[in-house]
């Protein structure tokens, strides 16, 4: 976390439990002394009573679902999960174990097994949308630390998942997916460097292989892997250099500590990108706790703009740098917004009462109007 700023960051802001980002993965341990804090309730479902309480068509589906087995388990039989969601939101301040990018907005979590298919995918992403939508559960990202390399190939993609996650960006929920743990370097859908090979990687490369220039594809951020001393990691998939780049920036993935399956206070190391892609998603739920009436573009634009330069990345990604959440966190807090800070004391009012409202409003220096 002292790599990408994050103590900087927590002086801003430590989260928001109205902020909401998902994991993707193969489910969490919930029960873990520093998930258990984090984990978002669906507060509209009775647990085990066999109804859908809440009628969005899941049966005690009370932290998110379980899209391989279809039901509300989301026991982490792999332990990939856990180990994901810690670096996104693992609880802070309680003097345990570790502490994730944010750590007091909330954990959705989805267990898609082993396989990752894009139909699971694409239900997990309509769970979301559904939530949003008709709920008003403040999700703003999810993470997606899978995938798989395509040589030679210009495949881009399930339609069914590209169209879930075009549903999800449309309601402003951003898809940070791990750019691979291959080696290679991503092209696209063409040899750019004419040595009769080209690989992408799905999903993650999704951010281009779809009619980039129609911009259809901004809420897809591909992250590779770097080492502590802002390398790129050996093992990390990275961009081409050309025009439309695979790959958006990099953050930590190597030696990454977290929370682990094994019991309610394990923990442990791992490396990937799939480490590096939970810190950029737990950056986004930090940066929209910062400013919550900015949208999904410009929660983009806050941390792309925040880089860290690296040398070692000017070619690698297309924004050539390293995650610094402290610096998009600043960015946001002072970029003009309006909070509302006080309802009547959080009461409830029966249609035609007054209700008292307080107001500060922040303008682009940072000063309070």
């Amino acid at each position: 976390m002292a790599k990408i700023s994050a103590d900087d960051a927590w002086d801003i802001t430590e989260g928001d439990p109205r902020v909401v980002i998902a994991v993707v993965d193969t489910g969490t341990n919930v029960d873990h002394e520093d998930i258990e804090p984090v984990v978002w309730i669906n507060d509209q479902e009775i647990p085990g009573n066999g109804v859908d309480d809440d009628l969005n068509g899941f049966i005690d589906d009370i932290n998110g679902w379980n899209v391989e087995d279809e039901t509300g388990d989301l026991t982490d039989g792999h332990g990939h999960g856990t180990h994901v969601g810690g670096t996104m939101a693992a609880s802070g301040n309680n003097g345990k174990g570790v502490v994730g990018v944010g750590f007091k907005h909330k954990l959705m979590i989805f267990d898609a097994g082993n396989s990752f298919s894009s139909s699971e995918t694409a239900e997990s992403m309509d769970y979301m949308t559904w939530m949003k939508v008709n709920r008003g559960i403040n999700v703003v990202a999810s993470n997606h630390s899978y995938g798989s390399l395509v040589t030679n190939s210009t495949y881009s993609g399930s339609s069914t998942r590209r169209n879930a996650i075009i549903r999800a960006r449309d309601v402003g929920i951003l898809f940070v997916a791990a750019a691979g743990n291959d080696g290679k370097e991503l092209e696209g859908t063409a040899d750019t460097d004419g040595n009769g090979t080209w690989y992408n990687h799905i999903p993650s490369s999704q951010s281009v292989l779809n009619n980039p220039s129609a911009g259809d594809w901004e809420s897809v951020v591909s992250v590779a892997a770097s080492t502590t001393s802002d390398g790129k990691a050996g093992f990390s998939n990275y961009g081409d250099g050309e025009a439309n780049q695979v790959v958006d920036l990099a953050a930590p993935g190597a030696g990454i500590h977290s929370t682990t399956k094994n019991n309610s206070s394990s923990y442990g190391d791992k490396q990937g990108t799939s480490m590096a892609s939970p810190h950029v998603a737990g950056a986004f739920g930090l940066v929209a706790s910062a400013n919550p009436s900015v949208n999904t573009k410009k929660l983009i634009d806050f941390i792309y703009d925040g880089l860290d330069p690296a040398s070692t990345l000017l070619d690698k990604t297309e924004f050539q740098g390293r995650l610094n959440v402290y610096t998009a966190v600043l960015e946001a807090y002072n970029y003009p917004h309006v909070e509302i800070s006080n309802l009547n004391n959080g009461d409830f009012l029966p249609s035609g009462h007054t209700v008292e409202i307080l107001v500060d409003a922040w303008d682009a220096d940072g000063s309070v109007t």
